[in-house]
């Protein structure tokens, strides 16, 4: 049975706890995001952080079971949504030593240690100092090569050894000493990037399907696609004009109106109105925005809206049925289809009602109504609906032609 080595409970050069760091095995890096990880284990004393160590490391290790079990279910999305690395700049370099030193500061003002505390504060061997530079580049979304690794190695060994000395300076009241830091430019990386941002909203959006699903697999690249138009990835800068700038380039394109509105502009709306109900963004540039129809579409619309053409004649034909049924009909016709012949064009025309409606009525359908009123009362079978259709007789109709016609 191979032998399971326990991490060593080690402290942290900004806390005061004991803290447990474990480095993650190389199969499963790309489904933690890191090469290492720490956990606090919330005491400052020795004998109680070997006991709370165990426990701890349990559910680290439990923890990467289960992200294997996920990557087993779908082990070739996993890859395909990670974001692509940030460049690490001069400038960034630097940005990543000030904040370090910062950091390292502020856990220690206000009661600067003395002896071995600075020692401990300041001490790095190699392994560490490469741990440390891999975990700050993960964590900033850079590229983790062996170059930049080596690149930010001593910036954050000057890092420590300028807090220690700054911690010196606060411990003998000389705070005018002390390092002004905001000399140190920031970083040139976004500081809310959407792409990430919209990973994160796939994920625990509420985004049907999650982040492997095809509304995300739909809307990824629309994300992508924006950020290489306006020039970069930071959330924080994007404005509303940056929207309509993107709906007027994508309507140059040719792409649908609708298409715009429901795909384009909604991937982005949907991503800021997430990071806003997270509090890392204050507004949503991207709501409200509208994507109008050209004049030609609607047009299309409203004729397709507008009300049908009423189907029946014109006053022309209307007159030439009626005034045909003044003449005489032929002898080779019943006497039915003359009653017919000579009532029933007029029966639809004082009643509304359809031929085949008026010449399915029996003598009981035609009765009195309110005020004494003559109707004709339409069963449902001749109808559309399941309803009683009740029609009033028209004066100038005689119940007598109603009988002749039936």
């Amino acid at each position: 049975m191979p032998v399971i080595k326990m991490p060593t409970p080690i402290k942290r050069p900004t806390s005061d706890f004991y803290w447990i760091r474990k480095k993650v095995p190389e199969k499963i890096r790309h489904l933690v995001g890191k090469t290492e990880v720490w956990a606090s284990l919330q005491t400052k004393d020795q004998r109680q952080a070997f006991i709370r160590i165990g426990a701890v490391n349990a559910a680290i290790e439990a923890d990467w079971t289960r992200l294997r079990a996920d990557a087993a279910r779908a082990p070739a999305a996993e890859e395909a949504v990670a974001p692509p690395p940030l460049k690490l700049t001069h400038q960034d370099l630097h940005a990543i030593r000030g904040e370090l030193h910062s950091r390292i500061r502020n856990a220690h003002m206000q009661e600067p240690p003395t002896g071995f505390g600075l020692v401990r504060i300041v001490a790095a061997d190699e392994e560490s100092l490469h741990l440390d530079a891999i975990e700050l580049l993960e964590k900033g979304g850079y590229d983790v090569s062996p170059e930049n690794v080596e690149r930010l190695k001593p910036l954050l060994e000057k890092a420590r050894g300028d807090a220690v000395k700054d911690l010196q300076h606060a411990r003998l009241g000389e705070y005018d000493q002390i390092a002004d830091l905001t000399k140190i430019p920031s970083r040139t990386t976004p500081a809310l990037d959407l792409i990430r941002a919209f990973e994160e909203f796939a994920a625990k959006g509420g985004l049907k399907g999650g982040k492997f699903g095809p509304t995300a697999k739909r809307w990824r690249p629309k994300i992508s696609a924006f950020c290489n138009f306006i020039g970069h990835r930071d959330l924080k800068r994007m404005t509303t004009a940056d929207g309509y700038k993107w709906v007027d380039h994508l309507v140059e394109k040719g792409f649908a109106r609708k298409s715009i509105r429901d795909v384009w502009i909604a991937a982005l709306s949907a991503t800021a109105g997430f990071m806003v109900e997270r509090r890392k963004l204050d507004l949503n540039a991207f709501r409200g925005i509208r994507v109008r129809e050209d004049d030609g579409a609607v047009a299309q619309r409203e004729k397709l809206n507008s009300e049908p053409p009423r189907k029946g004649f014109n006053p022309e034909e209307a007159e030439l049925v009626l005034r045909g049924t003044l003449s005489t009909p032929s002898h080779l016709i019943s006497a039915e289809m003359r009653a017919a012949r000579r009532w029933l064009p007029w029966l639809c025309a004082y009643s509304g009602a359809r031929v085949n409606e008026l010449t399915s009525l029996y003598p009981e359908d035609i009765k009195k109504g309110p005020k004494n009123i003559w109707t004709l009362a339409i069963k449902p079978s001749l109808e559309k609906t399941n309803q009683w259709r009740v029609v009033p007789i028209h004066r100038a109709s005689s119940t007598t032609s109603i009988n002749d016609a039936s």
